[in-house]
């Protein structure tokens, strides 16, 4: 009898650890929806970007001034459901309008505001040698690299008293500007998703403010880049790295946390008309987004 029980007994831990197992496996790396896909097919999204690592740091904060149409808002605050445009209490205004889109606040404390009149404009994303120490004279290339790992050319950095000096090799700051504005159309999606409407507010110092206005599902579970939220935040900017006359140009583009970086490129902005193709890098380039809009 006592050897039944112990065989008993071993059979039962090892169901024990079976179970245990099992268990730990169902937690994974990527969220899935209702129906067991990774965020396509039924509509569902998931509820932070997988492969992002944990919920994004909110700095404390769960109040947000945000800039629209030259006046200043504060608003409740949250990184994955942002009160959409319009939401808000007025608390100020910017004379020379809106310079850049967002600023959290510090536990209870809000700042003004006025940063967002202020900020300076964005000059696309320049060489990391810019001002770092370097002896001689010999000119060194500094070539950009996309987050998808696609090399395109960046700035020539000359070493003058001590520290590089680095010239853009192409109009960065020019497309940068031209993209400045409100632009509103249509996302096509890789075939996980139906196309969808969007509106993409973009400004001076490179911050967007995106919004999905309808399909891919509809309701709240539509997002203008698919992946993290709608609405601004200062991590979300938009840096040209390259520009080509062929091209089209290349950007970075913050979305989530600093290291959640997405890449742009075959990037056209006209006075009337943006076009780009989007790829979320964490899904190693393989799901491009092709984003087709007209200025407002």
């Amino acid at each position: 009898m006592k050897l039944v029980r112990i065989v008993l007994l071993m059979d039962a831990m090892r169901l024990a650890l079976v179970a245990t197992v099992l268990a730990l496996s169902g937690c994974q790396l990527y969220f899935n929806g209702p129906d067991g896909d990774e965020g396509g097919g039924s509509g569902w999204q998931p509820p932070w970007p997988p492969d992002s690592g944990p919920w994004p740091d909110t700095g404390g904060g769960d109040r947000m001034i945000r800039c629209e149409n030259d006046k200043l808002y504060q608003v409740d605050w949250d990184m994955f459901h942002q009160a959409p445009h319009g939401a808000g209490i007025q608390i100020g205004s910017c004379p020379n309008g809106c310079q850049s889109a967002s600023v959290l606040c510090e536990g209870s404390s809000c700042p003004s505001g006025q940063e967002l009149c202020t900020a300076e404009p964005s000059t696309g994303k320049q060489s990391l040698l810019d001002g770092s120490y370097c002896t001689g004279t010999v000119a060194l290339e500094s070539p950009a690299s996309t987050t998808c790992g696609y090399s395109v050319p960046g700035s020539t950095c000359t070493c003058a008293n001590g520290s590089y000096d680095c010239t853009p090799r192409t109009d960065i700051a020019g497309v940068q500007a031209t993209m400045v504005g409100k632009w509103r159309g249509t996302v096509l999606p890789p075939t996980f998703s139906q196309p969808y409407q969007v509106s993409l507010w973009i400004y001076p110092d490179g911050t967007y403010w995106g919004e999905c206005t309808g399909g891919a599902g509809g309701g709240s579970s539509c997002l203008a880049f698919y992946y993290g939220g709608d609405g601004p935040h200062p991590w979300r900017k938009i840096s040209v790295l390259s520009a080509s006359a062929t091209e089209g140009a290349w950007a970075d583009i913050g979305q989530f946390q600093d290291f959640n970086t997405g890449a742009i490129s075959a990037l056209v902005a006209t006075s009337t008309k943006l076009t780009f193709t989007y790829n979320a890098s964490w899904h190693n380039c393989g799901q491009p987004f092709y984003f087709d809009l007209t200025r407002e």
